[in-house]
């Protein structure tokens, strides 16, 4: 795991925790067909997850190795193995990235008055598979960590060490205009369970409260601690001379 918690910091460092990079980037950071946003008014919403994909390096685990090898040998580098281990049904490990862009459309006021997860499932570790390439080493963002170990984990601030602080919307609200647009970087974290969970949010319009759910384009966020021990390991070993997927009972590098 120390090999790539190098990259939330990286992660969370580029945004200031989360500073203002321009906003001329939310154009550009939402620009593919199936990260725009969707309707669901009067919040737009946005998503895009594993924002800065695999090149970075990554870890992830599968619930079986079963028809891994020759699906993941498709694969030709880091950022496509991770895409391919996804699309296999691998979960990120330990910790996970997810942009979300929340734009008012009413031309009422929108207030977001809390966050919180709400756990679909939760269950042991996956211990299948480890799936794995090591690291190489705008606008106002916010920042928010849910501790997916809490009974109910709400919307966190990210402190030093890059771990959830106080809860965010504690004294914090976030108004959106219509036509305004503001990004979360969230930080999801988990040590102990397997997790399949999304992201519930209490909003107010024209003094009227309900609950708008976020998910994976339909689906749930997944999420899973690290195993003590794998059936099998894979790994891009993009330093070697030859870069190649490497596949054992056993990790390729320590």
């Amino acid at each position: 795991m120390r090999r790539y918690g190098a990259k939330v910091v990286a992660v969370l460092a580029a945004f200031g925790v989360l500073g203002a990079v321009g906003t001329r980037l939310v154009s550009h950071v939402f620009s593919s067909a199936d990260e725009k946003l969707h309707a669901g008014k009067p919040l737009l919403i946005g998503v895009r997850q594993d924002p800065h994909g695999g090149s970075d390096g990554f870890l992830l685990a599968a619930d079986s190795p079963s028809g891994l090898d020759t699906t993941l040998r498709t694969a030709h580098d880091c950022d496509s193995l991770m895409k391919v281990a996804k699309r296999a049904g691998a979960a990120d490990v330990n910790f996970s990235i997810t942009d979300l862009l929340l734009e008012g459309a009413t031309l009422r006021d929108v207030t977001i008055l809390d966050m919180r997860a709400k756990i679909v499932k939760r269950g042991p570790p996956l211990a299948g598979a480890e799936i794995g390439c090591a690291s190489a080493g705008s606008i106002d963002a916010l920042g928010v960590a849910f501790n997916l170990d809490e009974q109910t984990p709400v919307a966190r601030q990210i402190v030093e060490s890059i771990r959830p602080g106080k809860p965010y919307f504690q004294g914090n609200v976030v108004e959106l205009k219509k036509g305004e647009q503001q990004p979360f970087e969230v930080l999801a974290l988990t040590n102990r369970y397997y997790v399949e969970w999304e992201i519930e949010a209490d909003v107010r319009i024209d003094n009227k409260d309900r609950t708008v759910t976020i998910s994976n384009h339909g689906k749930p966020f997944k999420i899973t601690a690290s195993g003590k021990s794998y059936a099998r390991y894979y790994e891009w070993l993009w330093a070697d001379q030859t870069p190649h997927l490497y596949i054992g009972s056993t990790r390729a590098t320590g």
